[in-house]
């Protein structure tokens, strides 16, 4: 059965679709960008996240691709059942791009908690909230939000984003999501100053870390879709112990067919 988010983020995504082709003659770009989920090239990884108990290596890491937006998806495990799992969404650089006077935002009004239950791992009810969400101006606007896993015990928290706010949409939208959560090692009790330290080891390449050229010089091209990278993503590894079955998500809003100057009404 479809679930009610997936329709959203895919009649967003439909919406746009109609803009593609034109967008690309418009621009002058390398022609229209397929939707396609692939991994992610050694060196070119976006996300990365130090953290206690977590290894640097992620486990399982894809990227998604069209004309309007890039995302990454990575997920990280360690000693003593520290695990991440970090999604990151951007208004494509390439076309109309990021950084305001464009014609598209994302579309993203999600609280903490309502990230947290789109991962596998939420949905199958092992997250127990008690203490309420906080804000955390660290590399990145956070709003932090702890739980505890009922079947592990672990100590965890989950984190969301979003900046770069377009001023030229009159809804504030933002370019740029980024959310995710972090369960440490059995037996390592998060309070609030260790989940601020922890979230603050989360890095996007080119926002809160310097760039390397593997990702400044990497042209915005086709992917190859990966139907199998796709269902690893959807189902976890191993299954419903991760992954976010919702991947990739659809959430682009063309908002004027003006570029740039305008106040973004339609």
């Amino acid at each position: 059965m479809t679930s009610p988010i997936s329709v959203i983020f895919k009649t967003a995504a439909a919406a746009g679709a109609a803009m593609l082709i034109s967008a690309c003659t418009m621009t002058g770009g390398p022609g229209n960008i397929y939707p396609a989920v692939a991994p992610v090239p050694a060196g070119s990884e976006l996300l990365s996240f130090t953290a206690p108990g977590l290894k640097p290596q992620s486990v399982l890491r894809a990227e998604y691709k069209d004309n309007y937006q890039e995302e990454e998806y990575a997920l990280f495990r360690g000693e003593g059942g520290a695990q991440a799992e970090v999604f990151s969404a951007e208004a494509s650089s390439y076309g109309y791009g990021a950084q305001g006077g464009d014609r598209h935002v994302l579309e993203f009004s999600r609280t903490t908690k309502d990230t947290l239950n789109l991962w596998n791992l939420g949905k199958a009810g092992k997250f127990a909230y008690g203490a309420e969400s906080f804000a955390h101006k660290g590399k990145l606007p956070y709003y932090l939000l702890p739980f505890e896993r009922k079947d592990t015990g672990q100590s965890c928290f989950g984190f969301h984003a979003e900046f770069n706010s377009d001023p030229h949409d009159y809804r504030n939208g933002y370019d740029n999501h980024l959310f995710g959560y972090y369960c440490a090692p059995k037996g390592t009790k998060l309070n609030r100053e260790a989940m601020i330290s922890a979230v603050d080891g989360v890095d996007i390449a080119g926002v809160t870390r310097r760039a390397p050229a593997a990702v400044t010089e990497r042209p915005f091209q086709q992917l190859k879709n990966d139907a199998q990278l796709v269902a690893a993503v959807k189902r976890g590894q191993p299954a419903g112990e991760a992954g976010m079955d919702a991947f990739p998500l659809y959430l682009v809003r063309i908002y004027s067919d003006r570029l740039g100057g305008s106040d973004g009404r339609p």
